[in-house]
């Protein structure tokens, strides 16, 4: 990354002295852009880096961890605790130091902005409350993830004992519903060979009486037609006609 990618830094006023931001960090006025492209460059500041190389809100050098594993003492020699430069590492450097470079001989009532002090100190508990809950996720993912195999596989077992329990109960509940399906389909076959033979043969006997009946009325009406045709023709007389009616009356 070079300066062809910084598109947006402002300058700005502060109560001490002038600051700059690049990539949503203050950096002090006196601190070179390019350790703004070499942290965004690298994923940003560490919260070291916030904690120890800010003073009154604004950078002023990366922090010690920082320097050996990612920049070189070419950027200084890294900040502890208390905002304080490192002397007493082997690979110190007294001429990378920030005290004999871009910040030789200023205070710190020289640096950043008193506001900006106040919004900083608000990030840190932040970003600190942040990491910790990231820490203990991290954490508890790993102690998972440490569990004894044995135990792993026990578990296993016992989920698997439990899916085959599931199972039978499954395979008796469906056998006792098709027991009690066949049952009372026997039941109901049965009901139907036991009903009573009797009413059977009073249907049939209702049904032969009707039929009589109705056979006696059609001869009936066919000698009251015979007789009337006889009467009408005069081979019977009318004396004879309700004799016969008075014979059948009788009868019936």
């Amino acid at each position: 990354m070079d300066l062809k990618h910084i598109t947006d830094i402002k300058i700005f006023i502060g109560t001490n002295n002038l600051y700059y931001n690049a990539f949503g960090v203050n950096y002090d006025i006196r601190i070179p852009i390019k350790f703004a492209l070499i942290a965004e460059s690298n994923g940003g500041h560490c919260y070291k880096c916030y904690k120890h190389g800010f003073i009154n809100g604004v950078f002023i050098g990366f922090c010690a961890e920082c320097i050996d594993t990612k920049y070189g003492f070419e950027l200084g020699n890294g900040m502890l605790e208390g905002c304080i430069e490192r002397s007493d590492s082997n690979c110190y450097d007294i001429n990378n130091s920030i005290l004999n470079t871009y910040m030789k001989n200023v205070d710190n009532d020289e640096i950043g902005c008193e506001t900006l002090k106040t919004e900083h100190e608000k990030f840190l508990v932040l970003l600190k409350t942040k990491l910790d809950q990231e820490n203990v996720f991290n954490q508890s993912t790993a102690n998972i993830c440490d569990q004894d195999p044995d135990q792993d596989q026990e578990c296993d077992q016992e989920c698997d004992q439990e899916c085959d329990q599931d199972s039978d109960q499954d395979q008796e509940c469906d056998q006792d519903q098709e027991c009690d399906q066949d049952q009372e389909c026997d039941q109901d076959q049965e009901c139907d060979q036991d009903q009573d033979p009797d009413q059977d043969q009073e249907c049939d006997q209702d049904q032969e009486c009707d039929q009589d009946q109705e056979c006696d009325q059609d001869q009936n009406k066919i000698q009251e037609q015979a007789l009337q045709h006889a009467i009408e023709i005069g081979h019977i007389s009318v004396r004879d006609r309700l004799k016969h009616t008075a014979m059948v009356c009788g009868n019936n």
